[in-house]
């Protein structure tokens, strides 16, 4: 797919993502302005989304992307990819170097919600 059936795709997995966070219970969740330089997705800070809705994703191309863009824009602080294939779920990749902060984070938040 190339042209403007990938740029619609890509679109509407973008807005897919943000219907699936906002469903989640996230607020302030919006599909970005990319061509004035915002991440695909926006309001999950401290994340720097990169929504790929691709068969054939090259895994370490998009993070690097979500890198070159959190650090040139200033507007994270974790680089991450939301990513799925068709008829699939989707999956979330963050660098090891974020790993400590994600999961510390998933676990203050069940334990706190248990109370």
């Amino acid at each position: 797919m190339t042209g403007k059936g990938s740029r619609d795709k890509g679109k509407r997995g973008e807005l897919e993502l943000v219907h699936l966070l906002t469903d989640l219970g996230f607020q302030g969740i919006r599909r970005g302005n990319v061509f004035a330089g915002e991440p695909d997705v926006m309001g999950l800070w401290p994340f720097h989304i990169e929504c790929k809705r691709v068969e054939q994703l090259n895994l370490w191309k998009a993070m690097e992307q979500s890198r070159e863009e959190m650090t040139r824009k200033k507007d994270g602080e974790i680089p991450v990819v939301f990513h799925r294939k068709n008829n699939q779920k989707w999956l979330l990749t963050i660098p090891e170097e974020h790993f400590g902060t994600v999961i510390s984070a998933v676990v203050w938040y069940l334990m706190k919600e248990n109370e």
